[in-house]
């Protein structure tokens, strides 16, 4: 089965509470990226590319999507022709170190058998900044079971293979990178931090 992408579009939802989540999600990056010094964006895990083109409208920034899947990346080139994406695995990024002022993973991390290696090679491609987010628990799985969604997993889709507090992911994120600043747009955990420099104590 196809697992790529979103399995609900929330970002072109009709739906009021969906709609005012994602406003408030968006609203938070904004305001973290807002004053980045950033020219060149990647971003992780960009499924259709609407967070891509949020992003590059937002800060008038050069920016490339990826994604693991072809499908889901014929999608966004349709969608959005004016952005660059391709075909990889955040294991595995296609750049050389230090490409990108700023590298996004929104909602990846809990698909990961191994998120610290993700984290490891966003940081390897990122010059300065990387942000990451990702579901807020137990408030993403309390949500589900009060939607009455996957019940018999107490909340938890199956294709999220991790489940962070705020406290463990800021934690797991603190290990990699100096941390700037956390948000909390309900029901996600967003970090936002600078690649440590030689000299930084980490």
């Amino acid at each position: 089965m196809y697992k790529g992408g979103n399995l609900y579009n929330k970002y072109e939802s009709d739906n009021y509470v969906v709609n005012l989540l994602m406003q408030n999600f968006l609203k938070a990056l904004g305001e973290l990226i807002r004053p980045l010094p950033i020219l060149k964006v990647l971003e992780v895990g960009c499924g259709e590319g609407y967070l891509t083109r949020y992003i590059k409208d937002f800060k008038k920034a050069a920016i490339q999507g990826l994604d693991l899947y072809p499908e889901v990346i014929s999608l966004a080139k349709n969608l959005h022709r004016d952005i660059n994406f391709g075909v990889a695995s955040v294991y595995q990024l296609p750049y050389p170190d230090n490409s990108f002022d700023l590298v996004t993973a929104c909602e990846v991390l809990e698909h990961l058998e191994h998120p610290l290696a993700g984290l490891d090679e966003c940081l390897r491609v990122s010059r300065s900044y990387c942000l990451f987010s990702v579901p807020h628990e137990p408030l993403w799985r309390i949500g589900n079971v009060l939607r009455g969604k996957y019940l018999s997993t107490l909340g938890n889709p199956p294709i999220h293979i991790q489940n962070w507090t705020k406290k463990q992911f800021v934690e797991l994120t603190g290990a990699k990178i100096n941390i700037i600043e956390t948000k909390l747009p309900i029901p996600w955990i967003m970090v936002l931090g600078r690649k440590p420099r030689v000299g930084d104590n980490q």
